[in-house]
């Protein structure tokens, strides 16, 4: 009863992403692009998306390299050829290996779609981190004219 307590607790306490943006103060607009204000919370969503559909990448995909490295020996090796002796052998063999291509294309397809999508993913972190070096930049900017005007305040204040 306790654990599942916790459980239930922590699972509350798991928030979405949209409503930890819903929360964000309204003064610290997350990843606002100067130029662009609407592109920075778009460019993050795009990136989180492109981050999780990765998640299910083929690389990662178990079963498939498990089905690729249990192909038979007679698929990989020639010379294991010479051991078939009648053509009910070799259209069984014929067949494997048609399968066995099938799958090799099917998943070396998946797996130049991955690469593209990590080369994409690779140009989005570039600009997000541009666009969240400008942010800082421009923050850090308001933030020296701010404590310049605090400063002004706080000596105008003090000769009076």
């Amino acid at each position: 009863m306790i654990i599942n307590d916790a459980t239930e607790e922590k699972k509350s306490l798991k928030r979405t992403f949209q409503q930890i943006q819903e929360e964000e103060d309204d003064d610290y607009p997350g990843s606002y692009s100067p130029q662009d204000p609407s592109a920075g919370p778009l460019l993050t969503e795009e990136l989180i998306k492109a981050l999780q559909d990765l998640e299910n990448a083929a690389s990662g995909d178990a079963t498939v390299r498990q089905k690729i490295a249990s192909l038979p020996q007679e698929v990989q090796d020639v010379s294991l050829l010479e051991k078939i002796t009648d053509k009910e052998a070799a259209e069984r063999l014929s067949k494997t290996v048609d399968e066995a291509c099938l799958l090799l294309a099917e998943y070396n397809g998946r797996l130049a779609a991955e690469l593209e999508d990590r080369r994409q993913l690779a140009r989005m972190l570039v600009e997000y981190t541009q666009n969240q070096k400008d942010v800082l930049s421009e923050k850090e900017k308001k933030l020296e004219i701010l404590q310049t005007s605090l400063g002004k305040s706080v000596d105008s204040f003090l000769a009076h």
